[in-house]
């Protein structure tokens, strides 16, 4: 019996339902309506449409010829593709079964394998199963019951004459996701050495500059707060950004109110404003569904700051926003502090440039006022 989960035409509500289509039938309309319920981790997506592709005929076969460490396990389709079965020691994402009881319990991770402690767990929690994983890279267990694992990457490269539709869409699935860890390119191995060296430096510029933008604030009668005894900047892999962060306390993480000062990578929803070159970035990051950001959209002052900054002309490509994740965002190739004679000092005029900015149209005012 096939279970799935509906949104039920109000946003942010569900429902279970429980029918016998198959999972490749299905598989749009759970994505769908996971979107729907506001689940938008990337390993439900995936497990949806691996499970769907599990439950076409043959799919399992290529992958036991890829992978010869799962010959163990019978050449026939499962009999039972399940999800998110539990057990004491938690859920398995993915629970095939055969007519002579074999079983196999794959753990799914978009990015990272997981744990050894973890596959122990699954182990323990599956006593009649073999357990292995599915993730960006590889990682070696040793321990009784674990099958090695494979990476998302060997999956999208598998393809054979006649595939079904369900394993074409998880090909285009974990492209977009972008799980799969790409191969380099003559190009990138070629940057791998300067771009050791590169990094280094990129990364004394962030306290300096963080610093002085976080005492202009506060000049300007904003007394935000950064993370102290923090020197090097983060990497922030799921969005590409590299930086630090300035915010009025106290934090809280429904609202993730906070200026990021750094540099952006380009993504699946926001490319970079020159190819091949990070953006210098300066973002003031507000959920736009929260009360915050509400009550400063309805403020015509803040409104007419906001006009005002969009409306300055040069090279600095300004956006603001009520609909996303940034409130307003400045951003420009970073090849523009190549022809400077201190690329760290320049760094840090740029974004103290964007806060005389906020300051001078007005902005930073409105944000101090405007209370939720």
């Amino acid at each position: 019996m096939a279970i799935t989960w509906l949104a039920d035409g109000r946003a942010g509500e569900c429902r279970r339902i429980v029918g016998s289509v198959s999972r490749s039938d299905r598989l749009p309309a759970k994505l769908y309506a996971r979107a729907r319920c506001g689940i938008v981790a990337h390993e439900g997506f995936l497990e949806d449409a691996l499970a769907a592709a599990l439950g076409e005929p043959g799919v399992w076969a290529q992958l036991r010829v890829a992978h010869p460490a799962w010959h163990r396990l019978p050449d026939a389709d499962p009999t039972a593709v399940v999800t998110q079965l539990v057990t004491a020691e938690g859920r398995a994402d993915i629970h095939l079964r055969w007519a002579g009881l074999e079983e196999l319990v794959i753990e799914l991770k978009p990015w990272a394998p997981p744990s050894a402690a973890q596959m122990q767990q699954y182990v323990a929690g599956h006593p009649a199963a073999l357990v292995t994983a599915i993730a960006q890279w590889g990682a070696d267990y040793v321990i009784d019951g674990v099958l090695p694992m494979t990476t998302w990457g060997a999956l999208r490269r598998l393809s054979w004459p006649g595939e079904p539709s369900a394993w074409r869409q998880l090909r285009h699935l974990i492209d977009a996701v972008g799980t799969a860890m790409p191969n380099l390119d003559p190009a990138a191995l070629a940057a791998l050495v300067p771009a050791w060296d590169a990094f280094d430096r990129v990364g004394h510029w962030f306290g300096p500059a963080v610093s002085a933008v976080q005492h202009r604030l506060a000049a300007a009668g904003a007394s935000w707060v950064l993370k102290e005894g923090k020197e090097r900047p983060g990497i922030e892999d799921a969005h590409r950004r590299l930086g630090r962060w300035v915010w009025p306390p106290p934090w809280k993480d429904g609202e993730n109110f906070g200026l990021f000062i750094g540099l952006f990578a380009g993504n699946t929803s926001r490319d970079r404003l020159s190819a091949g070159v990070p953006d210098l970035r300066f973002m003031l990051n507000l959920n736009h569904e929260g009360a915050r950001a509400k009550a400063l959209w309805s403020d015509g002052a803040f409104q007419d700051a906001v006009h005002r900054w969009e409306l300055r002309q040069d090279a600095v490509a300004r956006e603001a926003s009520s609909t996303w994740w940034f409130l307003l965002d400045a951003r420009q190739p970073l090849d523009v502090l190549l022809g400077e004679a201190d690329h760290g000092e320049a760094f840090k005029r740029w974004m103290l440039a964007r806060t005389e900015e906020l300051i001078d149209d007005g902005i930073l005012a409105r944000l101090v006022a405007v209370k939720p």
